[in-house]
């Protein structure tokens, strides 16, 4: 804490990542707290509540990702440097230790003045902590090929996979980093396998491009 005994940004960082709970609850009139809540292994809790569809599809997508490895919901509060309090959508960590702190909005909703100027107040405040922050708008969340790969994949990421297959596919990639689509599945002679190991989160593809026999496949959990 500071002198003022207020938590830093990475205290209240660090709290998120331990505890996995979200620091508001969220009351409407008719007395529901969350709208939804999404299970996954990435959350400690073992799912993340949205307040919004919007909020269910960006979860969805860092579910599916295979580089995020943890997702916590209504991370903060954080005290900005004018008084004001804010609190993100999500904290995000990935393989390599990075931390995102991600506000989901519509685009519309950035033409509003004083939500603009609050996330503007909230970056400059993050980027002097060196703590990442983004934010993220309907159009990308609901990039066509994004949620098409994802609809696409969610389906079969509770198949099983030969050991034997996995290990050839873990040693093509160990040797090119970087391999299509059709050329995995012609080393092991079958595309569905490849696609379920990507589906488990085994392999990672570019969620937001189309997926077809060119798109490159890496190993899962790669920076």
């Amino acid at each position: 804490m500071n002198s003022l005994g207020i938590s830093t940004p990475w205290e209240v960082l660090l709290r998120t990542l331990e505890t996995g709970q979200p620091s508001r609850k969220v009351v409407k009139r008719h007395g529901c707290t969350y709208r939804s809540n999404v299970p996954t292994t990435k959350a400690i809790l073992g799912h993340i509540p949205c307040e919004s569809t919007l909020e269910r599809q960006a979860i969805e997508w860092f579910v599916q990702d295979s580089r995020v490895v943890r997702i916590a919901a209504q991370p903060g509060p954080f005290t900005l440097a004018d008084g004001t309090q804010y609190t993100p959508d999500f904290l995000v960590m990935t393989c390599s230790g990075r931390i995102l702190l991600l506000e989901i909005k519509w685009e519309e909703e950035l033409l509003i003045p004083g939500v603009c100027s609050k996330l503007l107040r909230a970056k400059s405040d993050f980027d002097r902590h060196n703590i990442e922050f983004h934010v993220l708008i309907d159009s990308t969340i609901r990039n066509p090929s994004l949620r098409d790969n994802i609809r696409a994949l969610k389906v079969i990421a509770h198949l099983e996979v030969p050991p034997l297959i996995l290990g050839t596919l873990y040693s093509i990639l160990r040797v090119t980093p970087r391999v299509p689509f059709s050329t995995l599945s012609t080393r092991i002679n079958s595309p569905h396998y490849v696609r379920v190991v990507i589906a488990r989160g085994l392999l990672h593809i570019n969620l937001q491009q189309p997926f077809n026999n060119e798109t490159l496949v890496s190993l899962g959990g790669q920076p």
